[in-house]
């Protein structure tokens, strides 16, 4: 039976292999990953070396070792586990607890927690800024994006306040991008499909632009500071926006729901992943968008990691109420064996 099993996950793998086979630099499947719990995973990053993955549905933050492809260590009891951001000169992960109002400090040397801070209103993404000091803590509920200190970690207590600064946006933010070079911070609307600008500095009047998009449900966002461009994701596509006029100049189709977004800035790719689990590729080079490439798999989920080094997408969610990660690389001429693996430990 554990033979048949793994010959299915072969077969179901090069159906998906054959349908994507004559596109060029299209995602090849090469490990299907079994991990820990139900489906529910909202968002993955990379922090010392590890995939790490906030896992809602299971109150837990899972780390998986991506050479290894087993779980390494588990955070157990975090509520509502939701966005993080990794402070990689300090060792440190911050992680967004929506259900308590509050941020969990992790060290990345031990994965112990080593501090709480409290929030206002319900966390969603964190955006960490070295230069200020500070987190960029984004509330759908609250309507809010509040700057939190990171100076004062182990001196707050949960049920205290942090918070330098909260502006009202108007709208449910769902995602925010740092421009480093004029220090402004760029927020998704998604109920109001805009893409304001964020000036931290002016508390008095903290929005400087409102970009009404010709799109709507506008979710992740990307700011590249090389061409200053935005890459914005919204229901059926992924737009591109001139990060200082806020003006749209160019769009590429996406599968519907597409909300993860990562740039690799060496091969001008960038991928797109939606709930469904389809992953596109599109390259934004000379300025330009341009299809590369669509992975269509039967592994649902829209928490996506890559690592440039080794040209690797890992995919986190679930099949038949069992929770996985799926493995792709993005390559030329024929795909390899795909390996099954078991990541629990």
């Amino acid at each position: 039976m554990r033979l048949i099993s793994r010959l299915t996950v072969v077969a179901l793998l090069f159906v998906s292999i054959a349908a994507v086979a004559a596109t060029p630099d299209a995602l090849r499947p090469i490990a299907l990953v079994d991990l820990p719990g139900i489906p529910g995973f909202d968002e993955v990053v990379f922090a010392n070396g590890n995939l790490v993955l906030t896992h809602n549905r299971a109150n837990t933050v899972d780390i998986i070792d991506p050479v290894k492809k087993r779980l390494a260590a588990q955070i157990k009891n975090i509520d509502s586990p939701r966005g993080m951001a990794v402070d990689a000169a300090g060792g440190l992960l911050y992680v967004a607890a929506s259900g308590n109002n509050t941020i969990n400090v992790v060290s990345t040397a031990d994965w112990k927690v080593v501090g709480v801070i409290g929030v206002r209103n319900a966390p969603d993404k964190l955006l960490y800024v070295p230069q200020m000091k500070s987190l960029f803590v984004t509330s759908a509920m609250g309507r809010t994006v509040a700057v939190v200190s990171t100076e004062s970690v182990q001196k707050i207590a949960p049920n205290q306040m942090s918070e330098l600064a909260s502006f009202d946006v108007q709208g449910r933010p769902r995602d925010i991008a740092w421009d480093p070079q004029q220090k402004l911070a760029y927020v998704t609307l998604e109920d109001t499909n805009e893409v304001i600008t964020l000036n931290p500095s002016n508390p008095e009047s903290p929005v400087s632009r409102r970009t009404r998009l010709t799109a709507s449900q506008p979710t992740a966002i990307l700011f590249d500071s090389s061409s200053r461009r935005l890459f914005v994701a919204v229901r059926f596509a992924v737009l591109q926006l001139d990060a200082d006029t806020g003006a749209e100049t160019g769009r590429v189709a996406a599968a519907g729901g597409t909300d993860s977004l990562w740039l690799d800035p060496s091969t001008n790719n960038l991928f797109a992943a939606a709930g469904d689990g389809t992953v596109t590729v599109i390259s934004v080079a000379a300025k330009k968008l341009e299809l590369r490439g669509e992975y269509k798999g039967d592994v649902h989920g829209h928490a996506l990691a890559y690592d440039p080094a080794n040209h690797l997408v890992f995919l986190a969610g679930g099949r038949e109420g069992k929770s996985k990660m799926i493995v792709l690389r993005s390559i030329s001429g024929m795909a390899p064996a795909v390996e099954s693996v078991n990541a629990q430990k």
